[in-house]
């Protein structure tokens, strides 16, 4: 059977009712202009460390190419082309209502998704634990396209027991732990600095790097056969849930013209009523 388009003015009722039901669509949009270069996108509180993550990750060690502040410094979505990869770097996802919207616009069709948590505040705090849930509700594909990246290793002491708390937790997230590496920015551009090989090691960023190389969401086959499968699922989506507004429309419908229907014949008899106590009223004896 052939699906009837729904009109403008339901779409258009839907859209400002429903958030869910916009945020697909402008996803769908936003997934026909995408070009062929993967994505990498970067999410996390606002002093995670993302910023130096990229920069560590783009070869831009003494010159900052993604700002660092221990202030905000991320308000919009920034992008650079390195390497045949589109590197994101999206606002702190604490920072208010709008930087969160550009968060999750970054996010929506990401082919990788790098969440960075700064060790040095030890185990994942609850408003990282909920957005990575709500992350999840909107990404139902998001446990073959995540990596965690925990940032500031060099700081802290007592490493491997912040790690097996914060490995706890996605267990409890996931089902499941997400591979995870423990880099330190400071660590890399001292190797850098000193030409050390073992720093450079130490830092963590080559394993990241050799990782995101051999990821199956950045290797081209992998980027379009994915792609197409997350807009199937949006588009399945949608179209149930149109389905499913349809279908209450035409219920309420029904129910409206059986009211209506009930009122008509109640109205009908009245004036039977009326009509046969006047005739009797006037009938000459």
């Amino acid at each position: 059977m052939e699906r009837k388009v729904p009109d403008d003015d339901l779409l258009i009722q839907l859209t400002q009712q429903h958030p869910d039901f916009c945020r697909l669509r402008m996803e769908l949009v936003e997934a026909k202009s995408l070009g062929p270069a993967p994505r990498i996108a970067v999410c996390g509180l606002m002093n995670a460390g993302k910023s130096a993550l990229l920069n560590g990750l783009t070869g831009h060690i003494e010159t900052e190419v993604f700002e660092t502040k221990e202030i905000r410094a991320t308000t919009q979505l920034q992008a650079l082309e390195h390497e045949g990869h589109l590197y994101l770097d999206t606002p702190g996802i604490d920072a208010c209502d709008e930087d969160d919207r550009l968060a999750w616009l970054g996010l929506a069709n990401a082919d990788v998704i790098l969440f960075v948590h700064n060790l040095r505040t030890a185990t994942l705090e609850q408003i990282e634990t909920a957005f990575l849930c709500e992350l999840k509700r909107r990404r139902p594909d998001l446990e073959r396209h995540l990596v965690v990246v925990l940032t500031h290793a060099e700081s802290v002491t007592q490493r491997e027991v912040s790690e097996q708390a914060i490995g706890k937790i996605l267990q409890s997230l996931f089902g499941t732990v997400p591979a995870a590496f423990a880099t330190s920015f400071t660590t890399l551009r001292n190797g850098v600095r000193k030409g050390n090989t073992k720093l450079l090691e130490l830092s963590g960023f080559d394993s990241l790097r050799e990782h995101l190389q051999a990821h199956p969401g950045l290797l081209e086959r992998g980027v379009s056969k994915q792609r197409a499968e997350r807009d199937d699922h949006r588009r399945d989506v949608l179209e149930h849930f149109l389905d499913q507004q349809i279908a209450q429309r035409r219920k309420r419908l029904v129910k409206l013209e059986g009211t209506q229907a009930a009122q008509l014949e109640q109205l009908q008899n009245s004036v039977d009523g009326l009509f046969e106590s006047v005739s009797h009223g006037l009938a000459r004896g």
